[in-house]
């Protein structure tokens, strides 16, 4: 009994300070890979894994935290109904329902599904020591069960002392209540049941309960009717109702019992109903403790929560529900911008003299809310109840909460309630900042000024700092003090800046492109040891004692260091805080917890807790310096969907170890043995496939992600990559041997990793023994081919002869080829001279130009030994070509052109050379000619992710009535590039496909034939070219 009391109190302790309406949870559904929504019951296993049981009884989830497996008994070969029961050393075991009842099953990761058949005993678990015992109903003898051993049915010590005139059928067992065992038997009224009591260390009957089957069993003293929904207690023979009232006044309807999971089950909770107004109601989780006194458990949780609760190691809870599994983050509280109370577009958060949390917001109509620790609530005072709050608020020692605001010169008070305007200035309109100096002083973050600090007593005692100190940031969005009473002060767009206000020094550092670490600043602290912390939009940056930094010498941007933080690389930090355990970072990514008791100038990345939003937190993203730690010791951070509120002595964090093993290796198709001290792919194969499991997150937070790394013979880092999927592919390595390290990575640090040689074999020819010795057979061959050569003498004369004509024809060969490259330079010279003389005819000048730019092309194309050039310059060759044919044959032909390709990919993807061209030419030239009537050419080009597509359509003769052409014509175009193709798409996975539709226009009647001409050309964005 006392272990389940202990259990009672550290629910009760964790639960009782939940004093918000709205905690966090993370809802897990079929969006997660859940079967169903309908999730009625959870387990934890002894690695502290979650189990999930559906209205399906024969399916089953398991969740680490990291990933979800699912199984179907069917699948597995398992026929009939089961219910999750309990998890020991052995695995999770799982009890037979209806027909299945005389069975029990076991899964584990070591020997998968095992049926084990109770030969008509009824199965036993005892929380209190972990076992599973049988019972023979008619006689009361237990026995051991052990599933490891040939024989598992064992006799135990120990029997119940079963009356021998019972008459009644067992039907089961009910409960177990610390050292009290209850089986359920049969009663003749339909209407009724029976429990028997026994003494699980003596054995003896202690009482016999008879009760209605509307009463369900809540302990071996407490029962529910659930027709009345009114608790009982029973006390020899006799259910007395009793009435749930908690300890603030509160009365609730009990709807059912629930099962409560740690360690041990916890009796005597309840799913209760609160009705809050006429007809609505919220709902939730109770315990009655020893006094039969009512606890909170959880507050508001789902309506169609079902009864079943499992507690993790930290506190929060996970409970089944007619939503999914859902899982409360205990000590966090979120407080909606859709609360119709609750602004929206939070901007600041401050605190009042009464402990009330005032929440000031920009979107709407704007104005505040404020919190009381129960409820968000709407301020008395309209004035209060709209106006667009910017960030920045101060509270001083009587409870004023000073604020901006937008449109309403001055800085602006809360005091008992009401709006009122505290300070102005002429020259002052609005601000971003406010915060308490050393000296009692205020300093302002001041609109289109800079920095402003003022004597709150005396508001005509200010000093400025701005465009006349050579501050030309305008607009400060945060600052703070250093011990000597210099101030450092930022700007997201411009820098960072310090200013000492004794001798007028004016430090600042302006953001710019070229330094790596140069960033502005949207949030700024100086910590209690002395520490500057910056938050930019690359990220968090640290400086030790900046009282002593050289302002006049100093270069910040190199001096300071980037934190490396979990999550992207550069996140934009958005609002820093110190308490006394950590610095806390709110970004666009998460909301990041750091033990301030570490080095940070150490480059190792230094120990943080995450808790990303979406995943772990709502919120999206953190809000503008908008962040208060509370006189209760509550830190609140501004979200753009309202603002968390942490408990940090409730926060626990996720220490545990998270250890990785793989589960699968790939080379192409053929899996690698895992068995063998190193990975051996196969022969040939350069690709490698990792996959991997995870296990140790007990807490079942999302927050680890992998670094897979590979290491050649030397050391060097060959392959590196980070993952939160716990697979990755390597897609080529080369032959060697190599290092492989899979890192897991937790809290922004290395939590385990493992190590295993690969070893990638080389082919034949890549050996460096095979080269040496096929080097060795060279030279011997070398060698006789020398010492025949004395043999061959007589061959000499004829060889010289041969020699002599083979080296007159290369000469030729050598004449030819110069002659190719003169050719082209020579044909653009001339075409220049001619186009130089006939300068006053515009058309021939123009036509000879374009076609001395087409020579130009291809006269850089043959020189650079191109095949292929940009989209862009192919399209230039056609339009340069239909405008020499329009010139040249006259108005004979429409051009028509479609062209819906991004610019990019004009200038990326590259095309063979005249490949349009030759097709627009032949349409023109073998098509449109031919025939009598008008024609017309198109040219469409269109793209989609991987592919570009062109269409080269005319009106023309068609190539099918067209009159036969010589052989060697008809090769010397259209022919010669589909050759070209043919040898460029052998050493490419995706061809390029040219394709053709004949007589496309139909005959209209007997005097017009079908005619025209489609050309297809489907190109690659990926091609290969030599």
């Amino acid at each position: 009994m006392k272990p389940t009391l202990i259990c009672i109190f550290l629910l009760i302790s964790l639960c009782i300070t939940l004093d918000a309406q709205r905690p966090v949870e993370i809802s897990y559904t079929q969006n997660d890979g859940l079967n169903t929504n309908q999730v009625i019951f959870l387990q934890l296993d002894v690695e502290g894994r979650l189990w999930v049981a559906y209205s399906l009884f024969d399916r089953f989830s398991r969740f680490d935290g990291l990933q979800w497996e699912h199984w179907d008994l069917m699948e597995e070969g398992i026929s009939g109904n089961y219910l999750l029961y309990f998890s020991d050393e052995h695995g999770v075991w799982f009890q037979g329902s209806g027909a299945e009842s005389d069975y029990l099953l076991l899964y584990s990761d070591e020997n998968g599904w095992q049926k084990f058949n109770k030969q008509g005993l009824l199965s036993l678990y005892i929380p209190e020591s972990a076992q599973l015992k049988l019972i023979d109903p008619n006689t009361g003898q237990l026995y051991n069960f052990f599933p490891d051993s040939s024989e598992k049915i064992v006799p135990d010590y120990f029997s119940l002392q079963i009356p021998e005139e019972r008459i009644f059928e067992l039907a089961g067992s009910s409960f177990v209540d610390g050292d009290t065992l209850g089986l359920r038997l049969v009663h003749p009224d339909p209407t009724m049941y029976l429990i028997e009591c026994y003494n699980l260390k003596s054995g003896a009957l202690i009482d016999v309960i008879e009760a209605p089957n509307k009463f369900q069993l809540l302990s071996k003293k407490l029962f529910l009717d659930i027709e009345s929904s009114r608790i009982l207690q029973y006390n020899k023979g006799n259910f007395t109702p009793i009435e749930l009232i908690c300890k603030d006044g509160k009365s609730y309807t009990p709807i059912r019992g629930i099962g409560i999971k740690t360690t041990h089950y916890i009796n005597r909770a309840l799913r209760v109903r609160e009705e809050i107004s006429a007809g609505n109601y919220i709902y939730h989780s109770v315990i009655l403790n020893e006094d039969l006194e009512v606890e909170m458990f959880m507050e508001n949780i789902h309506r169609s929560a079902n009864n079943s609760v499992v507690l993790l190691p930290n506190g929060d809870q996970v409970y089944a529900s007619g939503a999914g599994a859902i899982h409360r983050k205990n000590g966090i509280l979120h407080l909606s911008d859709h609360d119709p109370n609750m602004v929206a577009g939070l901007h600041m958060i401050a605190e009042d003299g009464d402990g009330n949390i005032w929440f000031g917001g920009y979107e709407g109509e704007g104005g505040f809310a404020w919190f009381d620790g129960n409820e968000i609530r709407v301020p008395e005072d309209s004035k209060l109840q709209i106006g667009r709050m910017l960030t920045g608020a101060y509270s001083d020692k009587e409870g004023r909460v000073y604020f901006f605001e937008e449109g309403n010169e001055g800085i602006h008070a809360i005091d008992n309630g009401k709006k009122k305007t505290a300070y102005t200035w002429d020259f002052f309109r609005t601000g971003y900042f406010l915060k308490e100096l050393s000296n009692g002083k205020i300093g302002v973050g001041a609109n289109r000024i800079g920095f402003m600090k003022f004597d709150p007593e005396n508001p005509s005692d200010y000093q400025l700092v701005g465009e006349e100190e050579g501050l030309d940031f305008f607009n400060i969005l945060c600052f703070d003090e250093d011990k000597n009473g210099r101030i450092w002060m930022g700007r997201t767009s411009k820098g960072v800046a310090a200013y000492c206000f004794d001798n007028q020094l004016l430090g600042k550092w302006n953001r710019n492109n070229v330094e790596p670490l140069s960033d502005g600043a949207m949030s700024l602290i100086i910590d209690s040891t002395q520490q500057l912390w910056t938050g930019g939009n690359k990220g968090l940056y640290f400086l030790k004692d900046p009282h002593l930094y050289d302002l006049e010498n100093g270069n910040l941007f190199d001096d300071w260091i980037k934190i490396a933080l979990p999550g992207p690389e550069s996140q934009f930090i958005i609002s820093l805080l110190e308490v006394d355990q950590y610095l806390i970072a709110g970004s666009d990514y998460a909301i990041h917890f750091i033990p301030k008791d570490q080095d940070f100038e150490n480059p190792d990345n230094p120990l943080i807790h995450s808790l990303s939003f979406e995943s772990d937190i709502p919120g999206m993203a953190a809000e503008q310096n908008a962040i208060l730690k509370d006189s209760r010791g509550y830190v609140w951070i501004g979200t753009l969907e309202g603002a968390l509120r942490f408990d940090l002595d409730q926060l626990e964090f996720d220490l545990t170890d998270t250890e990785v093993e793989l589960a699968a290796a790939m080379a192409g198709n053929e899996k690698i043995d895992l068995t063998r001290e190193e990975l051996l792919l196969p022969t040939g194969r350069r690709s490698l496939r990792l996959d991997w499991r995870a296990k140790g997150n007990v807490l079942l937070n999302d927050n680890v992600y992998y670094r897979i790394s590979l290491f050649d013979k030397n050391g060097d880092p060959f392959y590196q990559a980070d993952s939160k999927p716990m697979s990755t592919l390597i897609n080529y390595l080369p032959p060697g041997r190599y290092l492989l390290r899979l890192e897991a990575i937790k809290n922004n640090q290395v939590n385990h990793q493992l190590e295993k040689m690969v070893l990638v074999p080389f082919l034949w020819f890549e050996n460096p023994w095979h080269i040496f010795f096929l080097t060795m057979i060279g030279a011997s061959i070398l060698g006789l081919l020398v010492a025949m050569r004395y043999k061959q003498q007589r061959l000499h004369a004829e060889k010289v002869a041969m020699m002599e004509k083979n080296e007159v024809q290369m000469d030729q060969l050598r004449v030819k080829a110069l002659s190719n490259y003169f050719n082209p330079h020579f044909i653009n010279n001339v075409l220049h001279w001619i186009q130089s003389k006939y300068r006053k005819d515009p058309e021939t000048t123009g036509m000879i130009g374009k076609l001395a730019e087409n020579v130009q092309f291809l006269f850089h194309n043959t020189l650079s030994d191109k095949k292929a050039h940009p989209l862009s310059k192919e399209l230039t060759i056609v339009d340069n070509y239909i405008a020499i044919a329009l010139t040249r044959f006259g108005d004979i032909f429409e051009y028509r052109k479609s062209i819906k390709l991004d610019p990019s990919t004009l200038e990326e993807v590259k095309i063979p050379s005249l490949l349009i061209q030759i097709h627009v030419e032949n349409a023109i030239e073998k098509g449109i000619r031919g025939g009598s009537r008008y024609g017309f050419l198109e040219l469409v080009l269109h793209e989609d992710e991987d592919w570009v597509y062109i269409e080269v359509c005319d009106n023309g003769i068609g190539r099918q009535t067209k009159k036969e052409t010589p052989k060697m014509e008809r090769k010397s175009s259209t022919r010669v590039m589909e050759e070209i193709i043919q040898l460029l798409n052998k050493n490419n996975s995706k061809p390029i496909e040219i394709s053709y539709e004949d007589n496309w226009i139909s005959a209209d009647n007997r005097t017009v034939k079908p005619h025209g001409t489609k050309v297809f050309v489907i190109l690659p964005k990926n091609y290969h070219y030599g």
